[in-house]
């Protein structure tokens, strides 16, 4: 019970935190193997907050939103600033990336999702891209769980308003820009 009521009481200092800067920003860079300009989006850095102190973690964290050619598929993953690298969960390591499951709330409603990052770099990945898509497109929150060295227990906290929108546009603008 005081787990629940911790975790609500994130959530909400992190809505009144965000709600008023909460937006998405849509990028492009020049990849000068290709020369193909790639689309990108981030959304505001968060910073995260340690379950068992209450206390926010200097690390903060963004939703980052690819496309990859190889695959025609968006990717989602994690990025974090400064990119250190202080995760702490258990998984399984298979050709040099860590796959692991954490949990993550969409709104209210908790499941758990499975990720994946190289070994000894900071950003994570989802597994699954279009079950996290769909659900960053049809949520107002995500939270997600993540243990980190030095910190334990970390919850992060992202706004997903607009984020429908600016996946439209970011689709948009890689099938204009190919």
């Amino acid at each position: 019970m005081r787990k629940r009521m911790f975790v609500l009481v994130v959530i909400l200092i992190s809505l009144l935190a965000t709600a008023t800067f909460g937006e998405w920003k849509l990028s492009s860079y020049k990849d000068n193997e290709t020369g193909k300009t790639r689309w990108y989006l981030v959304s505001d850095y968060v910073l995260g907050m340690a379950a068992d102190t209450g206390e926010y973690c200097p690390l903060t964290a963004a939703i980052f939103i690819s496309y990859n050619d190889e695959y025609n598929t968006l990717v989602t993953s994690i990025t974090f600033s400064p990119l250190v690298d202080l995760l702490n969960m258990k998984g399984t390591v298979y050709n040099n990336m860590l796959f692991f499951e954490t949990w993550v709330m969409w709104d209210d409603k908790i499941e758990k999702v499975e990720m994946t990052k190289l070994t000894n770099t900071a950003p994570l990945m989802f597994t699954n891209q279009s079950f996290v898509i769909n659900k960053i497109r049809n949520s107002t929150t995500m939270l997600v769980e993540l243990n980190l060295m030095a910190y334990g227990t970390v919850y992060y906290v992202f706004d997903l308003k607009g984020a429908s929108t600016a996946i439209d546009n970011l689709l948009y603008n890689i099938k204009m820009y190919k």
